[in-house]
């Protein structure tokens, strides 16, 4: 909910927006991106650890001779000027998003296991917390205190309960979360914890979390404690599929794996990711990712593709059919061949719509008779409306095959 209506986060992923565009390029993209109906962007508030040297030569830190940090000392004019791009990005109707303590910053995880030297002393944890919480409070931001980490180390849990208490004692009605690595459960303190507003899983970028993405939001779906799922970070559209398979990720991928989040029980939202943009790649700059994803397409290139509308087209749909209370439907449709592969289907909680994503044409099974629903079937590459064939027999409604070769989404509206 925000300002008592009901919400739905199309998050758009610039980790790299408060040091690498310029204002006018800043600008320029998020009137883009509003043309698209975004309604978030997601960012480091400190320097993202793989996106090269800052293009606008402001570092958060003073810097010292061997190019460390000294992070006793505030770079003052950091914070003022991302203050100002984030100003900017509030006032067009954006959320902010922003992750507070990066994995590279944070004693004990995969990222500073290598590079030590830029590990935060833990006295200043807090403190850089508040300092962030105290310059963003007033654009309303979402928090993600603990990024990237795998969090299962004494000193990392350490670093997330001081970014996490350092932010809420500063802006105690800020939202925060924690950004961990795919592998990772959320420690069970912080799982109790009212100072712990919402679910934010990483799905991981690589080819084979293609086909399972949607198992991960089911955990968090089964959590115990239930909080809003907002599915903001898997593979981007345009890098490489990694080193098992050739290709790159492409704007249908990015399709699959937002519909069958949402199926699966992210109905907070979802965010975007494009190559390129991110970390605003220029041509020729250094990459510290292009070993393993690939040479990126530059950011103004990768801003326009394809796949960036796909998210707002969901979000399109959940505002338009008043989708926001999706319940997943596990184990209810099947396709009828493909060895009776399990579809990602959802209802709405009063029972009066129903939806499937279908990543292939193919004849599936619905267990329960939905003779008294309106079907319409949704080509999902071009957008365009069809009624597909239905028919019910012993208990069971089932759709024929359509002759599209593409992606689409089932609906089913109670008449």
């Amino acid at each position: 909910m925000k300002d008592g209506k009901k919400l739905f986060i199309m998050c758009d992923t610039f980790w790299t927006a408060l040091y690498n565009p310029t204002v006018g390029e800043w600008t320029d993209y998020l009137d883009y991106r509003k043309l698209q109906n975004y309604n978030a962007v997601q960012f480091n508030a400190l320097i993202q650890w793989d996106g090269g040297k800052p293009d606008s030569g402001y570092y958060p830190f003073e810097v010292n001779q061997d190019g460390t940090y000294n992070y006793y000392k505030f770079n003052e004019a950091y914070f003022e000027r991302a203050r100002g791009l984030v100003g900017i990005a509030y006032d067009k109707g954006f959320i902010p998003i922003m992750l507070v303590l990066h994995a590279s910053y944070t004693k004990g995880t995969w990222s500073t296991k290598n590079h030590p030297e830029f590990i935060i002393p833990y006295e200043q944890v807090k403190p850089l917390a508040k300092k962030i919480a105290a310059t963003f409070k007033e654009f309303n931001p979402m928090y993600v205190p603990s990024a990237d980490t795998d969090i299962n180390s004494e000193d990392s849990i350490k670093y997330a309960w001081a970014a996490l208490e350092g932010v809420k004692e500063e802006d105690p009605d800020g939202l925060c979360s924690f950004h961990l690595v795919p592998s990772a459960d959320i420690p069970e303190d912080f799982l109790n914890s009212k100072l712990f507003d919402w679910y934010c899983p990483q799905l991981g970028h690589g080819y084979k979390d293609v086909d399972t993405g949607y198992k991960l939001i089911e955990k968090y779906y089964d959590m115990h404690i239930k909080r809003p799922i907002l599915n903001d970070e898997f593979f981007y559209e345009a890098y490489r599929h990694d080193w098992t398979k050739y290709g790159r990720f492409d704007e249908f991928d990015q399709r699959r794996t937002m519909w069958e989040c949402v199926l699966a029980g992210a109905v907070g939202g979802i965010g975007y990711g494009a190559s390129g943009v991110w970390n605003w790649y220029r041509r020729g700059k250094e990459s510290v990712d292009r070993n393993r994803f690939g040479t990126q397409l530059t950011a103004h290139s990768s801003m326009r593709m394809e796949g960036s509308w796909e998210g707002p087209f969901v979000r399109f749909m959940v505002e338009t059919f008043d989708l926001y209370d999706l319940i997943p439907c596990r184990g209810m449709c099947h396709a009828d061949e493909m060895g009776k592969q399990e579809l990602r289907m959802a209802k709405t909680a009063d029972g009066s719509k129903m939806l499937v994503y279908m990543p292939y044409a193919i004849p599936i099974t619905i267990e329960g008779d939905y003779s008294g629903y309106k079907f319409t079937l949704i080509e999902l590459k071009n957008k365009r409306f069809g009624s597909p064939f239905v028919h019910f027999e012993d208990g069971k409604t089932k759709v024929e095959m359509y002759d599209i070769n593409a992606d689409t989404l089932l609906l089913a509206e109670k008449e």
